[in-house]
This record gives structure tokens, sequence and C-alpha cells, in this order.
């Protein structure tokens, strides 16, 4: 678990993501990579996102993948 804090709209919440290696290795360049993935569930309104948008929940999943590359 990974908590931090996420400013969205003008909005500043602390959330925590789950957090999963999902791979690392040599690149082809020389270097070396991790991937991960980082998923948590958000409530728009939390963040003053209450206008209604079609087919679009208040409780929305977000999903990260990131790639660091090591130095």
């Amino acid at each position: 678990m990974l908590t931090g804090e996420l400013t969205m709209h003008g909005v500043t919440r602390e959330v925590e993501m789950n957090i999963v290696k999902i791979g690392e290795g040599d690149d082809p360049w020389g270097g070396f990579r991790q991937g991960f993935v980082a998923t948590t569930e958000l409530m728009r309104s939390d963040f003053d996102i209450d206008y209604f948008i079609p087919n679009v929940p208040d409780e929305t999943e977000l999903t990260i993948f990131i790639e660091g590359i090591r130095q």
C-alpha cells in the first residue's frame, strides 16, 4: 500500500493505492526497468466533481501503470 495526496479539480485528498510489481529486467538500451500497477477507488464527489456525467458513477476505479528506469 502507498499513501499519498491526490489533487483533482483543485481539491487535495489523501488516498491509499494498492501497488503491485508486474515485472523487472534489462532493457535493450542497457538500462534496468521495473513496472508497477497502482489501483484505488475514488468517490468523485470527494473532489467536488458532483455534476452528472452519463454512465460514470460517483465511485470510480483509478488504475495507474508506472515504469521506472534505474539511474
